[in-house]
């Protein structure tokens, strides 16, 4: 590995509070589409930056990557949050299958534990879904400040 994993956890550790002190000054960020006027040309070239680091942090660390999707297509693209959830849906989607195919062609995934994960999983995001539709931006802010802490305190965990 090109980075140990004690400096990527303290680079999380550091991370993880800006993330959530940008979330808590950008009040009004994600509460509706103020797309930024870009062409598409600059739009698909965002969104592929975004996509292939995204997609390096998945395969590396994982925890989160909805959440900093989800921060991304906010502040950079202005989509507002419920789309910008939908959009990283689909990218954290097509990563996850990425990662699936390449563990289990080295053999790491054990379908009896992971199966019955994944149909939980997806009876979870049918329920997150619905409630991210149904009360918009201000349910996403709140889960996303839920996902940080959860994550900062995961990764503390781990160093200790």
């Amino acid at each position: 590995m090109f980075i140990s994993e004690q400096l990527l956890k303290g680079l999380m550790l550091v991370a993880i509070p800006l993330v959530a002190i940008f979330l808590m000054m950008q009040k009004g960020m994600g509460s509706e589409n103020v797309e930024k006027e870009m062409s598409v040309v600059k739009q698909s070239i965002l969104a592929t930056c975004i996509g292939l680091v995204m997609g390096c942090y998945d395969g590396l660390i994982g925890p989160g990557t909805g959440t900093f999707l989800i921060l991304l297509f906010s502040a950079v693209m202005g989509l507002e949050l419920v789309t910008s959830s939908g959009c990283a849906k689909v990218s954290n989607l097509a990563s996850n299958i990425t990662s699936m195919i390449i563990y289990t062609l080295n053999g790491k995934v054990l379908f009896w534990l992971a199966l019955p994960a994944a149909v939980c999983a997806m009876l979870g995001g049918y329920a997150g879904a619905h409630f991210a539709i149904k009360g918009g931006a201000k349910n996403v802010r709140y889960v996303m400040f839920i996902v940080l802490a959860l994550l900062f305190g995961k990764t503390i965990m781990e160093i200790i």
